[in-house]
């Protein structure tokens, strides 16, 4: 399931990054509907992980620190592309925000991927055994 996250918002991050792109406003209305979807998924999958990782009597903690850093982080970005707008034209802005999107989840799907098949692979019967006397 995080396999499928890491997707759907490396697919968020390309709708911003096509959105740069685009010579008209109309056109970013297709693009922005897609990677909404994607993004919406994105939030379901989340917190169906939560759902399933944490313990029943943590969840209201778990969903509130995710919450607070999300939104926390969503303020932080406002003051930041405030800053930056105030230094350079939004087009190039928004190319580089799709593009360092596109950067993380990219450096992340590989040790997602390692730990999914590490997660999958059969234990070895070497790891049951009782270890014998030292020699």
């Amino acid at each position: 399931m995080l396999g499928a996250g890491l997707a759907l918002l490396g697919f968020c991050c390309l709708a911003v990054l096509a959105s740069a792109a685009v010579p008209s406003a109309l056109l970013l209305v297709p693009i922005w509907l897609l990677g909404g979807v994607a993004n919406g998924g994105d939030n379901v999958l989340n917190n169906v992980l939560l759902a399933r990782r944490v313990p029943e009597a943590a969840r209201g903690r778990a969903y509130a620190v995710f919450g607070a850093a999300a939104q926390g982080a969503a303020m932080a970005g406002f003051v930041a592309g405030g800053v930056l707008l105030e230094l350079f034209d939004p087009r190039p802005l928004v190319a580089a925000c799709g593009v360092a999107g596109t950067l993380v989840v990219a450096a992340l799907a590989v040790p997602v991927v390692r730990a999914a098949r590490a997660g999958r692979a059969p234990v070895a019967a070497a790891e049951f055994t009782t270890p014998g006397p030292t020699r």
